[in-house]
């Protein structure tokens, strides 16, 4: 520019009134369980879903940038990100946070160095991630960080804080709704990519970068989930690496997309076939469908997330086929509860469904051989009378 500043970047931004609700719930979680500050420290494990609490709190992030924010009960936040990109670039991304620094590919020191600018060295921690986050039941933060931060504050009292995070996450704000709609509408212009590409003769990489391609295009931001499967019969699992392999004629796709909106993560599965569907691939499509909107139906509040299992099973009796269900929280990455077939523990088996949370509600139709399988979904809302559409595309797979 002219006068030799830079033009500031063009992204979505999230309110000050959604950062002064979501500090405010947070804080009475933490005053309730007596914490007197969270630390999200910075991963960028799972297409950058590991720094989910992190943006929570802060709005910095994207694209696997290290972020690791300090968030007292009382006082600024603070956001201590790598060198790249630097402080001035997240002061223009976003406008929740004003005091980001920047650590050298080493947060922790800077960390403990803000807890002693807080007076907070002899305090409760909760650490978010430390335990118990979905899909990684180990935890997020790494031993070299815990074992620097309890050399560094003996006297502070560290516990886990990832359930008061899914506490304050799992309910969304019509903000957040309307951040995870456009991000599920972006996926569905991926899948008209997939139609118009998966044809016999392209290889899987071309399909696999056009529908990557289309939600850069959109302002998607990298480092989204995007799984791809392909064949006659269908790959046991969907793949994460591309393969250079041309589609056959006979051969089904089968993909899993994320688009992210300010973080907010979409999601929608869809089974697509190279010369179209068979007879076959018609009824296991339309039964699907109809599972699918049988488990909507059965999201009401107060309801059990494990209900479904019933509901699909259900929906399948009496034909040759085997239905399942998928159904996980949708937000900003790693988001509770996760339900895939059945419940893995007890917390599942009990997660009850709450108005305004927002899950993918995707089952899977199998053969008893497991040879032919299809799947469709799309991002949901729990509304009072069940889950609504976040997207809009046709629903039938075919």
């Amino acid at each position: 520019m002219a006068d030799g500043s830079y033009p500031p970047p063009l992204l979505p931004k999230m309110s000050i009134a959604e950062r002064d609700r979501r500090w405010a719930r947070v804080r009475s979680l933490m005053r309730r369980d007596g914490i007197d500050l969270i630390l999200a420290l910075n991963n960028s494990s799972s297409w950058d879903q590991g720094n989910g609490n992190g943006r929570y709190l802060s709005s910095v992030g994207g694209n696997c940038a290290s972020v690791s924010v300090v968030f007292p009960l009382t006082g600024d936040v603070t956001a201590i990100t790598g060198p790249v990109p630097a402080p001035s670039f997240w002061l223009q991304a976003q406008n929740w946070v004003t005091d980001i620094r920047t650590a050298f590919f080493n947060a922790t020191p800077d960390v403990i160095a803000r807890i002693g600018e807080l007076g907070l060295k002899r305090t409760r921690i909760g650490i978010a991630g430390l335990e118990g986050v979905a899909r990684e039941p180990d935890g997020l933060v790494s031993q070299g960080a815990m074992a620097m931060l309890r050399d560094k504050l003996p006297r502070a009292e560290f516990v886990n804080a990832t359930a008061l995070m899914y506490e304050a996450r799992v309910v969304k704000s019509e903000e957040e709704i309307s951040l995870l709609t456009k991000a599920a509408r972006m996926v569905e212009t991926a899948f008209d990519v997939l139609v118009r590409e998966g044809r016999p003769g392209v290889p899987e990489s071309i399909i696999y970068a056009r529908m990557l391609a289309s939600l850069i295009e959109q302002g998607s931001e990298p480092s989204s989930l995007l799984l791809l499967a392909a064949g006659n019969p269908l790959p046991p699992f969907v793949g994460t690496l591309p393969s250079l392999r041309p589609l056959e004629k006979d051969d089904a796709v089968l993909v899993e997309v994320d688009a992210k909106w300010c973080g907010y993560l979409g999601h929608g599965a869809m089974t697509h076939w190279a010369s179209g569907p068979d007879a076959i691939a018609r009824e296991m499509a339309e039964l699907q469908y109809e599972a699918t909107r049988q488990c909507w139906a059965a999201m009401k509040p107060g309801n059990k997330l494990a209900d479904l299992v019933g509901v699909c099973a259900k929906a399948a009796a009496g034909t040759p086929y085997i239905c399942s269900p998928i159904a996980h929280s949708r937000g900003l990455g790693l988001d509770a509860p996760v339900l895939v077939n059945r419940p893995r523990d007890e917390w599942t088996a009990n997660w009850v469904i709450e108005e305004n949370s927002v899950f993918v509600v995707k089952p899977t139709l199998a053969t008893a051989d497991g040879r032919r399988k299809i799947m469709w979904g799309d991002t949901v809302v729990v509304r009072t009378g069940g889950a609504e559409r976040l997207g809009q595309r046709p629903a039938l797979p075919v």
